[in-house]
C-alpha cells in the first residue's frame, strides 16, 4: 500500500465492513468476486439502492452518483416516469417473440433526432450494436477488413478485440502495431484488423489509403469512451469522413458513449455524418439496450428481400418492451433544455476540477463533452489513449478512495457523468471533496 492512497484505503476499510464481508463470499463463485470487468483494490462496494442522483451502499452509506453505470443514466436512478413505464409494461409482459409498437415509437425518435440515421434495428447491447454495424459493412461492400482507432472500445468480440484501452500500441500516436486484446487471436483474423492512431488525421489516412482495396469499414468514436472520454479534434473526423467516401469505405461512428453529447448525439456535436451508427448505454436509460442504423440502402439487407447479401440478425431479446418503453421515456424527458442544464453543470464541474487541483499545484486534465467527463492526472494535454496511458496511477487510486470517503461515487479510472436531477450544490458537492482529499494527503 502506497503512502498516497494508504490514508484513503484504511478509511474506505473502516466505513465498508459488509462490502469486505460480500466479496469474500463473492470470491467463492465469481471470477475476482466480479461478473463485469475486474474488481477495484482493496475490494469493491457492493450497492444496495439508487434513488435520482443518490446511490447506497450494503453499509448505509449516500453518495452522490457521478457515474450512472457507466453513464447510462441521464436521470439517474428510480426516474418516476421511466419507473412508470416500465412497471405498466411488467403488467403486459415483459418478452414476446414478435413485433411491438414500442419498437416503432423509439426507432422514430433515433431517425428524427439523428441526421444520419434513416433506418434502425435493436440489440441488447452497445457491443452487440457495432458488431451488426461490421456485419453489413461486410456485406454491402464484399471486403473484410475493419479500421480501428488504437485504445478505442467497441466491445470485446474477434473483429475488433484489438488495441483496446489495456492493450494499446507503444508508437506514441504514430504507426499503431496490432496487439490482440485476448489471448491466442487467431493469425487470420488479426490481419484483417488495421490499427489507426487517434487525432492523427495524416497519418491514418496514410494507413487507410494503403490498405483502400481491402477495407470494409473504419470504426471510430467521436469520443473515445474506454480510454479515458477523449474528443476526438474535428478535423479528425473530418480527414477520415473525406478519405472513407472518395474510397467507398463505410464509416461506422460508436455513438454508445458519445450519444450522451448532445441532442443529436457526437454526430450533431461535430457536425460530421457517418454510413451507420452504434448506440447503447444512456438509450435504455439504465436498462439493457443497444442500436444499430444509418443509411437505408445499407440497413435493407437486413431486409428479407436482399437473397445474396442478406446479413442475419436475431436474438431473444432483441427489442425486449422493458427496454424499449423505458428508452421511450428516457428521450422524451431528454429535450434541448434538458441538454442545456447538463452541459452547464458539467462544464461548471470541469472547470471547477481544474481550479481545485491548481490550487494544490496537481497536475490534471479534464477530457469530455456534453455530460460526461474524466479526470486526468496528467501534466500533458490528453489527445490519445498514448496520452492517458501516462496518468499518475497512485493519484488516480487516493482521489477515487478519497471521493468514496466523502460521499462521492466516480469510477476508478474517474470517468464521470453528470444526471439531469442534479444541481449546483451537487457539484460544489464533488469540488469540495476533491479539496479535501487533495488537502488531507498534501
Amino acid at each position: 500500500m502506497s503512502n498516497i492512497t494508504s490514508i484513503e484505503e484504511e478509511i474506505f476499510i473502516q466505513r465498508s465492513p459488509r462490502s469486505k464481508a460480500t466479496y469474500q463470499k463473492a470470491l467463492k463463485y465469481l471470477p475476482d468476486g466480479v461478473t463485469r470487468g475486474t474488481s477495484t483494490e482493496p475490494y469493491p462496494l457492493f450497492w444496495d439502492k439508487g434513488e435520482n442522483q443518490y446511490i447506497f451502499d450494503i453499509d448505509g452509506i449516500k453518495r452522490i452518483d457521478f457515474f450512472g453505470n457507466n453513464s447510462s443514466l441521464p436521470f439517474g436512478h428510480a426516474n418516476a416516469n421511466i419507473f412508470k413505464r416500465v412497471n405498466e409494461q411488467i403488467n403486459k409482459g415483459v418478452s414476446f417473440n414478435a413485433p411491438h409498437e414500442s419498437h416503432i415509437e423509439l426507432a422514430q425518435i433515433l431517425c428524427e433526432r439523428i441526421k444520419s440515421i434513416e433506418s434502425v434495428r435493436f440489440t441488447n447491447s452497445g457491443t452487440e450494436a457495432t458488431m451488426n454495424c461490421i456485419h453489413a459493412a461486410r456485406a454491402f461492400t464484399g471486403k473484410s477488413k475493419v479500421v480501428k482507432v488504437d485504445g478505442a472500445y467497441h466491445g470485446i468480440y474477434d473483429a475488433v478485440a484489438y488495441n483496446t484501452p489495456g492493450s494499446i500500441s507503444n508508437s506514441k500516436n504514430t504507426y499503431p502495431t496490432n496487439n490482440p486484446s485476448i489471448p491466442s487471436m487467431s493469425e487470420s483474423n488479426q490481419n484483417d484488423v488495421i490499427i489507426i492512431p487517434f487525432n492523427n488525421p495524416d497519418i491514418a489516412s496514410e494507413i487507410i489509403e494503403k490498405n483502400k482495396s481491402d477495407i470494409a469499414a473504419v470504426i471510430v468514436e467521436p469520443m473515445m469512451g474506454g480510454a479515458g472520454f477523449i474528443q476526438a479534434e474535428k478535423t479528425y473526423l473530418q480527414s477520415i469522413r473525406e478519405i472513407t467516401e472518395k474510397e467507398n469505405i463505410i464509416l461506422i461512428f460508436d455513438e454508445v458513449c458519445s450519444l450522451r453529447a448532445g441532442y443529436g448525439a457526437g454526430q450533431g456535436y461535430f457536425d460530421i455524418y457517418p454510413d451507420l451508427s452504434a448506440f447503447g448505454k444512456s438509450l435504455g436509460g439504465g436498462t439493457p439496450i443497444g442500436a444499430f442504423g444509418g443509411k437505408k440502402e445499407i440497413m435493407d439487407l437486413y431486409s428479407k428481400e436482399e437473397l445474396n447479401r442478406h446479413v442475419q440478425h436475431s436474438g431473444s431479446f432483441n427489442g425486449n418492451p422493458l427496454s424499449m418503453v423505458s428508452g421511450i421515456a428516457t428521450f422524451n424527458q431528454l429535450t434541448k433544455p434538458v441538454y442545456d442544464h447538463l452541459d452547464n453543470i458539467a462544464n461548471k464541474l470541469r472547470d471547477g476540477i481544474k481550479s481545485v487541483c491548481a490550487e494544490f499545484e496537481v497536475p490534471v486534465q479534464v477530457t469530455g463533452i456534453g455530460s460526461l467527463f474524466c479526470v486526468h492526472f496528467n501534466d500533458n494535454i490528453i489527445l490519445s489513449s498514448n496520452d492517458a496511458a501516462k496518468n499518475d496511477k497512485l493519484r488516480t487510486q487516493q482521489v477515487f478512495l478519497g471521493l468514496l470517503n466523502e460521499g462521492i461515487w466516480p469510477s476508478s479510472n474517474l470517468l464521470g457523468a453528470v444526471s439531469a436531477t442534479m444541481t449546483l450544490e451537487n457539484i460544489d458537492a464533488y469540488l469540495n471533496a476533491l479539496s479535501t482529499v487533495l488537502a488531507r494527503n498534501s
